[in-house]
C-alpha cells in the first residue's frame, strides 16, 4: 500500500536491513502515518528501516495476519543439505503443468547435492541414498487441505434432508391439490388451459420454494456469524468464509429445483383432463381414491427410505466420533495446557550456551507464576505440525542404497512431558545437566532450531 517491496539486493546477506509493516501493525504502532517510510525499527535487536506497508486485505496463507515482515537472506555459503525447514513457492509460467514443473525439480535435486555440502558429521552418500524426489501440489491443497472432502459428505447429508423435505412438501401439495378439485375443475370448464392451470400450480410452488430459500439464507447469515464466533479448529480460512453473491446464485438455484421437484406431482396429477370428473360426479371414485392414495403412499415411502438412510449415516458419524474421543492423543486435560512461541534473537544470545540458560530462566520464572503446576519446552508441541525431519541411522553400522529412513524429531527441555500429562513407559525425563554437558557441545546446530521453541 505504501513504500515498495522487497529486491534481490535487500535478500543478499550483509546488505542493509529493511522490514515491511502489516496494515494493523502499522495502525497500532504509527497511528497510520504515510510518512513512515524511510524510519528505523529495532526488531530482534537490529535497526532495520521501513521500505513498505502491506494493504489492509493482505493475508498470509495459513490466514495468519503478521505484524510484519523480514527478508530471508539465506546465506547460501553458511546453507547444508537437509535443511527442509523452510517452504517454496512458485507461481507455474502459462502452459506449463504440475508435472513438467515435478520433472524439473527432479532434474535439479542432483544439482543440489552437487552444490551445498553436507552438515558436519554426514556424508554426501547419505543424501544421496535417500533418494529424494519432487512432491510440488497446488497451493489450494496445501493451505486448505483435505476439509473439502468433509464438507462433500455434509453436503450429501443436506441433499437427503433436502429430499426428504421436498417429498413431504410434495405429499402435502397433493393434499391441498385434492381439496381444491372442484375449483380447479371450475376453472377448466370456463376455459383455462391445461396448461394454464398447470402454471398456476408450479408458480405457487416456486412461490413458497423462493420464500423458503431466503428463509434459509437468513438462517444461515446468522449461523455463519455464530461458527466464525466460536472458530472452530479443522476450517481453514474461516474468516473468509461468507455469503456472497454465487452463493446467493446457488441457493436461488437450488430453491427453484426444489419447487419444481415438489410443484410438479400436483401438476401431473390435477392439471390433466381428468378435472371434469370432479365437476361432473362431484365425489371420488373409489379407483381414483386408490390411486391418489397409492401415489401419497409412493412419496411416504421416499421420505421413510431417505429418512432411514441418513439415520444409519448419522448413526455410524456418531460412532466414528466417539471412538476418536476415546482414542488417546497423548496428553491429558488439553483446557489447562497454554502455548506460546518465543524467539530468541542472535543479538541477545550469540553463543549456544546463552540460548540455553536464557530457556532455562524462563522455564523457572514460568513455573513461579501462582497456578502454574509445571512448564516445559520444545521444537513443537502434538498436532501443530511444528517439528524436523531427519534421517536415522547408527554410526557403527552400514547401510544399502536407500535404506536409511526419515523419522521426525522433536526437541524437548525437561518437564515437557509432565505438562502435558504424557506418562513414561520406563525410564525417566531429561535432566538440565544433562542438556548443558552432552547435547550442548555435541550438537551446536540443534540450538538454532530452538531459537523459536514453544513453551
Amino acid at each position: 500500500m505504501l513504500g515498495r517491496s522487497f529486491t534481490r539486493a535487500d535478500d543478499s546477506p550483509g546488505s542493509a536491513e529493511t522490514v515491511i509493516l502489516s496494515y494493523g501493525y502499522w495502525s497500532r504502532k504509527f497511528g497510520g502515518d504515510a510518512a513512515v517510510i524511510g524510519r528505523t525499527i529495532e526488531v530482534d535487536g537490529k535497526p532495520r528501516s521501513i521500505i513498505g506497508v502491506m494493504p489492509e486485505s493482505f493475508r498470509f496463507l495459513d490466514q495468519t495476519n503478521p505484524a510484519m515482515l523480514l527478508p530471508a537472506k539465506i546465506n547460501r555459503e553458511k546453507t547444508f543439505l537437509g535443511e527442509f525447514r523452510y517452504e517454496g513457492i512458485a507461481r507455474l509460467k502459462p502452459g506449463v503443468t504440475l508435472q513438467q514443473a515435478n520433472a524439473d525439480v527432479a532434474r535439479l535435486l542432483p544439482i543440489v547435492d552437487r552444490t551445498f555440502p553436507p552438515p558436519p558429521g554426514f556424508s554426501l552418500k547419505i543424501f544421496e541414498d535417500l533418494r529424494l524426489g519432487p512432491n510440488l501440489r497446488p497451493l489450494k491443497q496445501q493451505v486448505v487441505g483435505d476439509v473439502g472432502k468433509v464438507l462433500w459428505v455434509l453436503m450429501g447429508g443436506i441433499s437427503l434432508v433436502l429430499v426428504i423435505a421436498i417429498a413431504n412438501l410434495a405429499n402435502l401439495l397433493l393434499v391441498r391439490a385434492e381439496g381444491r378439485l372442484q375449483e380447479l375443475a371450475i376453472r377448466a370448464a370456463l376455459g383455462a388451459s391445461r396448461g394454464r392451470i398447470a402454471a398456476q400450480l408450479l408458480f405457487e410452488s416456486l412461490i413458497l420454494a423462493v420464500c423458503g430459500g431466503l428463509f434459509g439464507l437468513g438462517l444461515a447469515y446468522g449461523a455463519l456469524r455464530v461458527l466464525v464466533a466460536l472458530a472452530p479448529q479443522g476450517l481453514p480460512r474461516l474468516n473468509e468464509i461468507g455469503i456472497d453473491g454465487s452463493v446467493a446464485l446457488f441457493t436461488f438455484a437450488v430453491s427453484l429445483a426444489a419447487g419444481l421437484l415438489f410443484g410438479s406431482a400436483p401438476v401431473f396429477k390435477y392439471a390433466g383432463a381428468g378435472l371434469g370428473i370432479g365437476l361432473r360426479a362431484g365425489e371420488r371414485s373409489m379407483s381414483e381414491s386408490r390411486e391418489r392414495h397409492r401415489s401419497r403412499g409412493v412419496l411416504v415411502i421416499v421420505q421413510v427410505a431417505l429418512a432411514l438412510i441418513l439415520l444409519v449415516s448419522s448413526g455410524l458419524m456418531i460412532r466414528t466420533f466417539l471412538a476418536l474421543t476415546g482414542v488417546n492423543p497423548g496428553f491429558v486435560a488439553p483446557a489447562e495446557v497454554q502455548t506460546s512461541r518465543i524467539a530468541i534473537s542472535d543479538a541477545q544470545a550469540p553463543e549456544p550456551e546463552r540460548v540455553i540458560r536464557i530457556q532455562e530462566e524462563i522455564l523457572r520464572k514460568l513455573e513461579g507464576i501462582p497456578g502454574v503446576s509445571s512448564v516445559g519446552l520444545s521444537s513443537g508441541v502434538p498436532m501443530d505440525g511444528f517439528g524436523g525431519n531427519n534421517p536415522i541411522f547408527a554410526k557403527d553400522r552400514e547401510y544399502a542404497p536407500g535404506a536409511l529412513t526419515i523419522r521426525r524429531l522433536l526437541f524437548v527441555a525437561p518437564g515437557f512431558f509432565k505438562t502435558l500429562g504424557t506418562p513414561l513407559l520406563a525410564g525417566r525425563d531429561f535432566t538440565w545437566s544433562e542438556i548443558y554437558n552432552k547435547v550442548l557441545p555435541s550438537r551446536s546446530r540443534f540450538f538454532e532450531r530452538c531459537r523459536s521453541p514453544r513453551a
